[in-house]
């Protein structure tokens, strides 16, 4: 992995958001920024237009892919910082596949909500869903909302990714100087399927002690340096509507891709998802090893 941070770009409204989000975590987290518009999708004869660069044209052949392409790279680039280094790609391929192919060697990828493809009426676009379930380093996806300065949120349910997830978090919240907010939601016992009986006696302190040793535990294993405030947050309910909650407000949302109910060969659980799709701000997607 080379660190480099990769935003896709494509003209919209969204993306130019992307760009400010990646940029205002490299005034803090020096690294370098790597600009990528992806125009194999218009070789097919597909509209472009690119609302956010006030551009309205219509590319039918590759001449005219390339033309639009750097112009929306050129005015991107002037939406970045002088002393943050940056670079361009005009890829041939389609976005989503040229993002995927960027995030093997990069350490962190920024998509907007909806790109210029999406369909009105989705709440998170194409390109960021196929990022978000296959990408191999962190996603970050940001709405074209204010970003509040409100404390770093992250899901802790003891699983691998969700320790990766917070210790993605950590970092952000060191860098940005945040309270870190690890958030572990727990239910009474469910039946894990079919004819699976659900103890007719339990004892709630016992359950309430057992989950707060996995957050105790998760929370533990964090680097003691840099020194982060870390906030425990134990919730009786569902994960996704506690983290969705707890984004109002949050400078970031932190998710592991899959927690420990996730299903064998899903590559984004029903939590990650949720939060992708509801959350008030931005959110990380991070995967397992």
């Amino acid at each position: 992995m080379d660190g480099r941070v990769v935003v896709g770009i494509d003209g919209s409204k969204e993306s130019l958001t992307a760009i400010d989000w990646a940029v205002a975590d490299l005034r803090v987290r020096p690294r370098r920024l790597h600009l990528l518009h992806a125009c194999g999708w218009s070789f097919v004869g597909l509209p472009l237009r690119g609302d956010g660069l006030h551009l309205s044209v219509e590319v039918r052949t590759p001449e005219g892919a390339y033309l639009v392409a750097e112009k929306l790279l050129a005015e991107a680039v002037g939406r970045v910082d002088i002393n943050v280094p940056v670079t361009t790609e005009i890829s041939t391929d389609v976005p989503g596949r040229a993002l995927l192919t960027a995030s093997r060697t990069a350490g962190l990828v920024v998509v907007g909500a909806q790109g210029t493809g999406s369909f009105a009426g989705l709440l998170l676009g194409s390109v960021a869903s196929q990022v978000t379930a296959h990408g191999r380093c962190p996603v970050v996806v940001v709405r074209p909302v204010p970003v509040a300065d409100g404390p770093v949120v992250v899901g802790v349910d003891g699983s691998p990714a969700s320790q990766r997830a917070l210790a993605f978090a950590h970092d952000y919240a060191a860098a940005h100087n945040r309270v870190l907010v690890a958030l572990h939601a727990w239910r009474w016992p469910v039946p894990a399927g079919p004819g699976e009986p659900v103890p007719l006696v339990y004892d709630r302190d016992l359950l309430r002690s057992a989950e707060e040793r996995v957050l105790g535990a998760a929370i533990a294993a964090l680097p003691p340096d840099p020194p982060v405030p870390v906030e425990p947050r134990l919730v009786a309910g569902r994960a996704s509507p506690a983290l969705i909650e707890a984004s109002a407000g949050a400078s970031l949302t932190v998710v592991g891709s899959r927690g420990r109910g996730g299903f064998t060969g899903l590559l984004l659980g029903s939590v990650s998802h949720q939060v992708l799709h509801h959350a008030v701000g931005p959110v990380a997607v991070v995967h397992a090893a």
